[in-house]
C-alpha cells in the first residue's frame, strides 16, 4: 500500500521559525525589536500592548479547534483560504515534477497557486451543466498525482462532489494528498471535515469571509493530520495572521449558531429571488453556495454594465470555459436584492431584439421561392434553379424577391418592371404562403425572449404580404413590426436608416439584428447593431465575410444563443 503524500523535499529539509508568539503582553517586551510604547491616542479603545505585541494565536487556536470538534494540533491559522490554499500546494508540490488535479473552470487562485508552484496542472472540464466530470477526475487520479486541489462547493460553478465520492478517493489514493476547499460550506451540509482524524491525505480548507462575514480581516484555517499541520507551518509566514482578525475571531465563534441562522435565512431568500428571475424568462442556476448564476447570453456585459451604473456589482463570467454568457450574483440583503431585481426590470428596456422574418423566423422555401421560381419559368421559358437564387442574393441588393425576380428575367433577357412582378406576385403568394410556411422557431422561444427584451421585426415584405399571413401569430410577441412600405422615406436594406430609426424611436442601447442574408448583416453593421447571421439562405462563412459576429446554422440555435431555461 502506498504511502502517505510527503511534503516536498525542501520543506522537509527546513525546520520551524519558532519566535516566542505566546504569553508576552502585559511583561517588560525587550526581546523582539518591537515598539513598545507606539501611539495609544489613535486607538484609545485597545489596550496598550494590543497592536505594539506581534500576534498571538494559541487561545484563539484552541478555541477554534473546539468550536469545530478537531484537536488543536490539526489546526492552523491562515491568512484568508488564499494563503492557506498557497501554502498547502507550496509544501507539497515539488517543482517540475509533480501534477495536480484541478476542475476546470474553479476557484482561480487554485490554478493560480499551483502554476507558482510550478507543478504540472490536470484540468478535468466541467460538464455542459455545470457538474464536475466525476469519471474523469477518477480516471486521472488512477494514472497517480501529488495532489487534488478541489473546492466544494465551487466558484464559480457553485456545484459540489458528493462526500461519499470524496471519501472513496481518500481511501483508495492514498499516495495522492486531497486538497478540499470548503469556503461555501456554510451554506452546503456536506464536508469531509470530520474526516480529517480518518486519512492522512486530507487537507480542508476554510474561510471566515464567506457566512462569517469577516472578509476585510483574511482570516481562515488548515485542518489536517498533524504532521501536516507541522509541514504546513514551516511554510506559512508565523505572522500572517494579525491581531485584530485573531480578536475578531474570537468574539465570533461563540455566535456559531447564529452564522448557522443567517446561513439558512440567506439561502432562502436566494430560492425566492431565483423564483422572480425565472418568472422573468431567464435561466438560473441555483447551486449549493450563497450565489448563482444567471445566463443572458449575448447581452451579459451589458447586464453588468447597467447594474454598476446603478451601483450594483456583478461579475461577467463569459470568459470562463462552459460559462459563457452566464453573470454570477451574490445574495445579498432584502433591500440589495429589490434593488438588483428593480435593475432587472429596468433592463428590458435597454435591449432591442430585431429579427428579419423571412428565412429568419419564417421557412419560405416553399412560398416566396416559390413564387419567384414560377413567374421567372412563366416570363422566360426557363425553369429557376435554387442555387442561382441564392447566388443572386449572395450579391447583396436583392432582398426583396421581387427585386430579384426582375433581376433573374433581365440576366435571362427578358425586361419587365417591378410594378409588373408586384401585381403578379402578391395574389399567387397569398394563394401559396398560409398552406406552406411554417415558423423556424419555437413560440415558446419567443415568449421567453419578449419577457426579457423587448422584440421587434424589420421586413423586406410589404405589409399586405405580412397581414394576412403572420400577423395575428406573430404579433402578441413582438412590440413593432415594421414593413418595407411603412417607411418610404427609409431605403430597404442594406441600408441601415430604418433600423437606425427603430432604435431611435423606442430608444433601446444595444441592439441586435438576426438575418439570414448579405443585405441583412450589413444593415446590421451600418446600424451599429451586432449582426447574427443564420445560414438558411446563405452559408455562415458568406454571412462572416460581410459582417455577421455571431453565426447560427439554423434559427433553432437561438434557443442556445439566448440560454433558454433547461432543467438544472
Amino acid at each position: 500500500m502506498s504511502s502517505s503524500p510527503q511534503a516536498r523535499k525542501a520543506v522537509l529539509e527546513m525546520g520551524t521559525y519558532s519566535p516566542p508568539l505566546e504569553g508576552r503582553r502585559g511583561r517588560t517586551r525587550l526581546d523582539f525589536n518591537e515598539n513598545t510604547v507606539g501611539f495609544p491616542d489613535q486607538f484609545p479603545h485597545l489596550k496598550a500592548d494590543f497592536l505594539t505585541t506581534y500576534p498571538e494565536y494559541q487561545d484563539a487556536v484552541e478555541e477554534l479547534a473546539a468550536t469545530f470538534d478537531l484537536p488543536k494540533e490539526q489546526v492552523l491559522l491562515v491568512n484568508g483560504s488564499d494563503e492557506g490554499l498557497f501554502v498547502a500546494c507550496f509544501t507539497y508540490i515539488e517543482p517540475n515534477q509533480d501534477k495536480a488535479l484541478v476542475s476546470c473552470p474553479t476557484f482561480a487562485l487554485i490554478p493560480h497557486y499551483l502554476q507558482l508552484c510550478q507543478a504540472e496542472i490536470v484540468q478535468v472540464m466541467v460538464k455542459e451543466d455545470l457538474k464536475p466530470d466525476l469519471e474523469q477526475m477518477e480516471r486521472e487520479l488512477e494514472k497517480g498525482l501529488k495532489l487534488a486541489a478541489l473546492a466544494t462547493p465551487d466558484n464559480p460553478t457553485s456545484q459540489v462532489i458528493p462526500t461519499p465520492v470524496l471519501e472513496d478517493w481518500f481511501r483508495r489514493f492514498p499516495s495522492t494528498m486531497f486538497l478540499i476547499d470548503e469556503a461555501y460550506q456554510a451554506y452546503h451540509s456536506e464536508t469531509v471535515l470530520p474526516l480529517v482524524e480518518s486519512y492522512p491525505n486530507l487537507i480542508v480548507s476554510r474561510t471566515f469571509s464567506k457566512a462569517w462575514g469577516l472578509a476585510g480581516l483574511r482570516l481562515g484555517f488548515l485542518a489536517s493530520q498533524p504532521q501536516n499541520i507541522e509541514w504546513m507551518s514551516r511554510v506559512r509566514s508565523p505572522y500572517s495572521v494579525n491581531s485584530m482578525a485573531v480578536d475578531a475571531l474570537r468574539k465570533m465563534l461563540p455566535r456559531r449558531d447564529q452564522v448557522a441562522v443567517q446561513a439558512a435565512q440567506l439561502a432562502e431568500r436566494k430560492g425566492r429571488v431565483i423564483e422572480e428571475i425565472r418568472n422573468r424568462g431567464y435561466r438560473v442556476t441555483a447551486g449549493h453556495a450563497n450565489f448563482f448564476l444567471i445566463w443572458m447570453g449575448p447581452t451579459a456585459p451589458y447586464f453588468v454594465k447597467h447594474c454598476r451604473e446603478k451601483g450594483i456589482l456583478l461579475r461577467d463570467r463569459s470568459h470562463l470555459p462552459a460559462m459563457t454568457g452566464s453573470v454570477r450574483v451574490s445574495t445579498g440583503s432584502d433591500e440589495e436584492m429589490k434593488s438588483f431585481l428593480e435593475a432587472l426590470d429596468s433592463f428590458h428596456q435597454e435591449v432591442g431584439l430585431v429579427f428579419d422574418l423571412d428565412d429568419t423566423l419564417v421557412d419560405t422555401s416553399e412560398s416566396f421561392d416559390e413564387v419567384v421560381a414560377r413567374l421567372v419559368e412563366a416570363h422566360s421559358g426557363e425553369p429557376l434553379e435554387r442555387k442561382e437564387l441564392m447566388s443572386l442574393r449572395a450579391e447583396g441588393g436583392y432582398n426583396d424577391d421581387w427585386v430579384a425576380t426582375t433581376e433573374l428575367l433581365r440576366r435571362r433577357g427578358v425586361e419587365t418592371t417591378y410594378q409588373e412582378i408586384a401585381e403578379q406576385a402578391l395574389p399567387l403568394y397569398l394563394q401559396v404562403a398560409p398552406e406552406t410556411e411554417r415558423l423556424l422557431v419555437q413560440e415558446t422561444l419567443l415568449e421567453t425572449l419578449a419577457k426579457r427584451h423587448r422584440l421587434f421585426i424589420l421586413t423586406g415584405r410589404k405589409r399586405g404580404e405580412y397581414e394576412p399571413v403572420w400577423s395575428q401569430r406573430l404579433g402578441p410577441f413582438f412590440t413593432e413590426v415594421v414593413c418595407l412600405d411603412d417607411e418610404p422615406q427609409c431605403p430597404p436594406k442594406p441600408d441601415p436608416k430604418s433600423l437606425q430609426e427603430l432604435k431611435k424611436r423606442h430608444g433601446y442601447e444595444h441592439s441586435f439584428y438576426v438575418g439570414n442574408s448579405v443585405d441583412d448583416m450589413r444593415a446590421a453593421d451600418g446600424a451599429g447593431a451586432c449582426p447574427i447571421g443564420v445560414g438558411t439562405n446563405q452559408s455562415v462563412s458568406t454571412l462572416k465575410e460581410v459582417g455577421g459576429e455571431i453565426l447560427l446554422e439554423h434559427p433553432r440555435e437561438l434557443e442556445k444563443l439566448w440560454l433558454i431555461d433547461k432543467p438544472e
